[in-house]
């Protein structure tokens, strides 16, 4: 989670783009403070995308870091990976659906 949340805040600033938190190192502290988040029982759509066998909104998420990190020239390979893996276990589940 650290390195994906850092690469968030690069890419959040070569491309100017406020947050809520100043910083990654800021944002950790607060992600990591409590042991029992208030989003304890929220479901993500992603959640609900796999339960219902639908494609997840990976490329919104993760893979719009990586598209963004790009058009400034850095890299954002934790992220990529973790696209690139959800789209890999779609394409198999997809494909073994279609078995």
């Amino acid at each position: 989670m650290d390195a994906i949340i850092q690469e968030f805040f690069d890419v959040a600033k070569a491309h100017d783009i406020a947050l809520r938190w100043r910083s990654a190192d800021d944002y950790l502290h607060y992600f990591y403070a409590q042991p029992i988040p208030p989003t304890r029982q929220h479901f993500p759509s992603t959640y609900h995308d796999l339960k219902a066998g639908k494609n997840r909104e990976i490329d919104a998420l993760t893979g719009t870091i990586v598209r963004l990190g790009k058009e400034k020239g850095m890299l954002a390979p934790v992220n990529e990976t973790v696209t690139n893996l959800i789209k890999a276990n779609e394409r198999f589940l997809l494909k073994n659906k279609a078995s």
